[in-house]
């Protein structure tokens, strides 16, 4: 597809993701921490993906992909958009599917 395109899909991921963190609780800290637990019981595994899901809000915040305000750093290359997109994919798919929510 056209870059452009790319770079909307993942600002929709990125949108989306946003979407999951309230679902378990009202407050996103919280409910984050309810899903990753749901999705991963093994302590390991579960840091793994705390340390994930922070990172991909980090990255969601600091670059112009939702927000295109003074200071978000602009991702310079489509090969960039792409493998951000698919980390966001791969984190939801993975919440969405262990804690029964794909459809």
């Amino acid at each position: 597809p056209r870059p452009e395109v790319r770079e909307e899909g993942l600002e929709k991921l990125v949108d989306g993701w946003e979407r999951p963190k309230t679902l378990d609780h009202a407050d996103k800290r919280t409910s984050v921490g309810v899903i990753l637990d749901r999705a991963s019981p093994e302590p390991n595994f579960r840091a793994v993906l705390e340390s994930e899901a922070a990172e991909l809000t980090r990255i969601g915040n600091s670059f112009m992909i939702r927000h295109t305000e003074v200071g978000k750093i602009k991702i310079g290359s489509i090969e960039h958009i792409d493998f951000l997109f698919h980390r966001m994919f791969a984190l939801i798919r993975l919440l969405l599917r262990t804690t029964g929510r794909e459809g």
